[in-house]
């Protein structure tokens, strides 16, 4: 689609190309599907593109866009599209609101628009000028906003969608509107997505129209019958729909009302299976669980496709997607790069595939390796070394901070993340080079954990490491000192620490579930702490205890 260049675009192209071809596909507690085509999605975007053009939005305006996967949520996100918006994301981890409001700031934001089941809500109502708001199920009130915490936040739209039949009505409460589209160029930005989690989710990485779809279409071609299923959410990277935009296949996912309550993958997937799906995206977590249910006979019928990706992957993990899909593809890239590269391992080569394994790097992304030290590069095989990209996707900035990329001289990027070529040119990726732990599917700088768990009664320093975890690479591990004379338990300080989170948050991988105790922490010679030292001290106290 060559003259599609903008996501507006992609989205006519779509809809003229095959108007009632299936675009989401929303599944409800009954597991009753409920279709959107494509002429719908289309339609409906501009649609509501009409009546945020009323409210005062206009092309180049910042609206973090926050309601759960729905119907809904899709037609807002691209309906903020079609006026020449901007979507931002916010999905709040801390109760204090601290990590949401920054993510406002930093995005310049003028709008939210939320429900009222979902956690932002209880954070900016108090800000609301107007105290009363009525959503309904054809109207909505433009709420006025003064918020010193994010002073570029103006109004709010809060809607009531306490079941699927409330996303209905609000879909059919679109009809009375006019269509609306600004005129959008592919260099206009679309989307500030999060970075993976790394310093409390609140860096962003503006994206244009069309980085967005050069990362879309440079993801692997499926099957032109494919239906995938993705239950991440919208807003992030992973969540968008990148081979809908890309292909045409249609995506299956969820419709939730209920604040952030997601089904459990095991509740869901033989469900998703049964409506067709055959291709998905999943991370090591999922594919170990439904490693045991596919073990016990639970499942039966596999996936036909599954991408793997977020981190590191080793063999044991490569080896149990196996009994859940036919064929595994395997990603790496970053919210900051885009995809960087991508593998496809069958039974045929699952013995030829060693731990870490990627595969072969996308024909618009260039890779070296370089000596830490030296800053030599090298094309040898098997020799590690530290990934330094170039692409058209590569971000050159974040989003109002003073935190830029690490760009070389000579214009490449370095992502910090270690590696190596074997003797057939396949990429393999063992982690990063720094104090990153990679834990789940994000990749977390420990600090700003570390300066709330500080605040913990009796707590006199602490230190966050990564402990080796055979699933998800590694698990957060809260290391301690008490304070002379404290009494501070184990029990104390895991209710602290999960105290901080929202409750929606504590199945997250940047919520530590592992604690110890010590009598002080060895140090360097410099007198900083030594975090490989603290690392092995708690690697070898679980070993003989279990908290």
């Amino acid at each position: 689609m060559p003259s599609a260049d903008t996501i507006n675009k992609r989205l006519q192209h779509l809809a003229e190309e095959d108007p009632d071809k299936k675009s989401f596909c929303f599944i409800n507690l009954e597991n009753v599907v409920i279709l959107l085509s494509r002429k719908q999605l289309h339609d409906l975007s501009r649609r509501y593109a009409s009546r945020l053009n009323r409210y005062g939005i206009q092309k180049g305006d910042i609206i973090c866009s926050v309601m759960a996967n729905s119907r809904t949520r899709i037609v807002i996100d691209m309906g903020i599209l079609m006026t020449g918006g901007v979507v931002s994301h916010g999905l709040p981890t801390f109760k204090d609101g601290e990590d949401f409001f920054t993510t406002l700031r930093n995005s310049k934001c003028s709008m939210i628009i939320t429900s009222v089941d979902h956690p932002t809500f209880q954070m900016v109502k108090q800000y609301f000028v107007t105290k009363i708001f009525v959503t309904g199920k054809h109207t909505e009130t433009i709420i006025p906003i003064q918020c010193d915490k994010a002073p570029t936040l103006k109004q709010a739209i809060v809607y009531e969608l306490r079941s699927h039949e409330d996303h209905t009505s609000f879909l059919a409460g679109l009809d009375d509107e006019d269509f609306y589209e600004a005129d959008v160029t592919a260099e206009d930005d679309a989307y500030y997505f999060f970075t993976s989690g790394s310093t409390g989710l609140s860096k962003l990485i503006p994206r244009t129209h069309r980085e967005v779809l050069t990362i879309s279409d440079a993801h692997p071609i499926l099957l032109k019958d494919d239906i995938f299923f993705n239950d991440r959410t919208f807003g992030w990277l992973s969540g968008f729909p990148h081979f809908f935009m890309s292909q045409g296949l249609p995506v299956l996912v969820q419709e939730i009302f209920d604040g952030l309550k997601l089904r459990q993958l095991t509740d869901i997937w033989e469900v998703a299976l049964n409506l067709g799906a055959t291709c998905n995206i999943l991370f090591a977590a999922d594919i170990m669980t439904l490693k045991k249910l596919y073990a016990e006979g639970v499942f039966k019928k596999r996936i036909r496709a599954t991408l793997l990706g977020g981190q590191p992957l080793k063999k044991n993990v490569l080896h149990a997607a196996s009994l859940v899909s036919e064929v595994i593809i395997t990603f790496y890239g970053t919210v900051d790069t885009g995809v960087i590269a991508h593998g496809t391992v069958d039974t045929k080569s699952m013995g030829k595939i060693k731990d870490c394994f990627v595969g072969n790097n996308y024909p618009y992304m260039q890779i070296r390796l370089v000596d830490e030290t030296t800053k030599e590069v090298f094309t040898e095989s098997n020799r590690v070394g530290l990934i330094h990209v170039k692409g058209s996707t590569v971000t050159r900035r974040y989003l109002n901070t003073t935190e830029v990329p690490d760009v070389t001289d000579d214009g490449w990027t370095n992502i910090k993340d270690a590696g190596y070529y074997d003797e057939n040119g396949h990429l393999y990726v063992i982690g990063r080079q720094s104090d990153v732990i990679v834990s789940g599917t994000l990749n977390i700088y420990p600090q700003w954990i570390e300066e709330r768990v500080q605040k913990c009664p009796g707590v006199e320093t602490v230190v966050i490491v990564g402990l080796p975890h055979p699933e998800a690479t590694q698990e957060l591990c809260v290391c301690v000192v008490k304070e002379r004379d404290a009494t501070l338990t184990y029990a104390e300080l895991k209710d602290f620490c999960q105290a901080m989170f929202l409750d929606g948050a504590l199945n997250f991988a940047c919520v530590p579930d592992k604690f110890v105790i010590m009598d002080g922490f060895p140090l360097l010679p410099s007198g900083k702490v030594n975090r490989k030292e603290v690392e092995k001290l708690a690697t070898e106290h679980f070993k003989t205890k279990s908290i």
